[in-house]
């Protein structure tokens, strides 16, 4: 609980936080050669900054590529976070990517900035004269 944090306004703990502990936990569960290959979490209650979460880690699988996590993090007995981690052994692909490659992009600090992006919008004569004064 000392380390739990409640964001200014927010009504429970950060859930960044929750969710990060919550795979850890589950990571812990598992051997060193299985990879996170998915994971799918719900927040179910508030959690509250002033009581310690505890997690309960319930080995659904354990086979020879894959294995599966329900993670249960919970507050005075009662679950604020529900996951389900599933693992598997990286394996060779011989080829069969799924996926293109990352393109290229600009640096996100090379970009312009949302004021330039308006400044530049209400500079611009195609925009009608009633949307650039909002700029």
């Amino acid at each position: 609980k000392d380390d739990l944090w409640t964001p200014p306004g927010a009504r429970g703990i950060f859930g960044g936080q929750t969710i990060c502990q919550t795979l850890l936990a589950a990571i812990k569960s598992v051997e060193a050669q299985y990879h996170v290959h998915s994971f799918h979490g719900y927040f179910l209650l508030a959690g509250d900054s002033d009581r310690n979460l505890v997690f309960h880690v319930f080995r659904i699988r354990d086979g020879k590529s894959f294995a599966t996590r329900t993670v249960e993090a919970r507050q005075q007995n009662r679950a604020v976070f529900t996951a389900t981690i599933q693992f598997h052994v990286p394996e060779p692909s011989f080829g069969l990517e799924l996926q293109d490659p990352i393109p290229v992009v600009v640096p996100p600090d090379n970009l312009p900035s949302d004021r330039d992006i308006l400044r530049a919008m209400a500079e611009d004569d195609r925009v009608p004269p009633k949307m650039r004064d909002l700029f």
